[in-house]
């Protein structure tokens, strides 16, 4: 059982990647040709149309798409998310809340910092 991570640097997906990385999950990393700044391959619409970044494909050919759906994805599949030997959420729901609130507070704030031409 092997996930497959597809991302590209400066993007959110490294909570994704440190999340399966400390809880020892197989995966692989997929890595795209482009920066925050840069438009993602126009091939990667095959992935996920949105051509949006995190994507994780499960083992099962499933997409999962936005950051805190792919974690929250592999919290419930995984006592290891929760109780690993490197990575422990004791309290599910605080990570829950804050996590949305990353996702619709703080990540909003950088978009417009990012790409205020949006």
């Amino acid at each position: 059982m092997t996930y497959k991570v597809h991302n590209r640097l400066g993007s959110s997906g490294f909570a994704v990647e440190a999340t399966l990385e400390l809880s020892g999950l197989p995966y692989e990393m997929v890595l795209l040709p482009s920066t925050s700044d840069t438009p993602l391959p126009a091939e990667f619409t095959a992935v996920n149309p949105w051509r949006q970044v995190p994507v994780l494909e499960t083992p099962e050919g499933r997409i999962i798409t936005e950051t805190a759906a792919i974690l929250f994805y592999l919290l419930d599949r995984h006592e290891e998310c929760r109780n690993g030997t490197t990575l422990r959420i004791g309290d599910t729901i605080a990570f829950y809340r804050w996590t949305v609130f990353m996702a619709v507070n703080i990540y909003e704030g950088i978009l417009r910092i990012s790409y205020p031409d949006r």
